[in-house]
C-alpha cells in the first residue's frame, strides 16, 4: 500500500491546500502596516491581550500544519466514519484559516 504523502493530489486537495495558505498570504499582505503589539485574545470590551507581530507568523501555519500532519500520518480513509473524521478536520481547518484572514484583515483595518 502506497501512503498517503506519496499518492497524487487531486484538484480539490489543491484548493483545500490554497486555501490553507490563504492566512500566510493575507499576513505577507498587511505586515506592513500591521502595529507591533496585535490583539490575540477579544472579549465583550474589545481586545484584553496583546503579542508582538512576529507571534502572527507561528499562528498563521497552524491550519496547514494540522491539516498536513493529519494526512501524512494517516492511511487512506477505509470506512464511512474514516472518511467523515478527515471531512470534519478539514472543515475545521479551512474554518480557522477564515478566521485568521479575518482577524488579519481586522488589524490591518484597525491600524490604519
Amino acid at each position: 500500500m502506497t501512503p498517503s504523502f506519496l499518492q497524487p493530489v487531486s484538484g480539490r486537495q489543491l484548493l483545500v491546500l490554497g486555501l490553507l495558505l490563504l492566512p500566510v498570504a493575507c499576513l505577507a499582505w498587511t505586515w506592513p502596516a500591521l502595529p507591533m503589539q496585535v490583539p490575540m485574545h477579544f472579549t465583550r470590551g474589545g481586545a484584553d491581550q496583546y503579542a508582538n507581530k512576529y507571534a502572527c507568523w507561528a499562528i498563521v501555519w497552524v491550519p496547514l500544519l494540522v491539516y498536513g500532519a493529519a494526512h501524512w500520518f494517516s492511511s487512506p480513509p477505509a470506512t464511512p466514519a474514516q472518511a467523515a473524521s478527515r471531512r470534519l478536520l478539514t472543515g475545521g481547518m479551512l474554518f480557522l484559516s477564515a478566521v485568521l484572514c479575518t482577524w488579519l484583515v481586522a488589524t490591518y483595518h484597525g491600524a490604519r
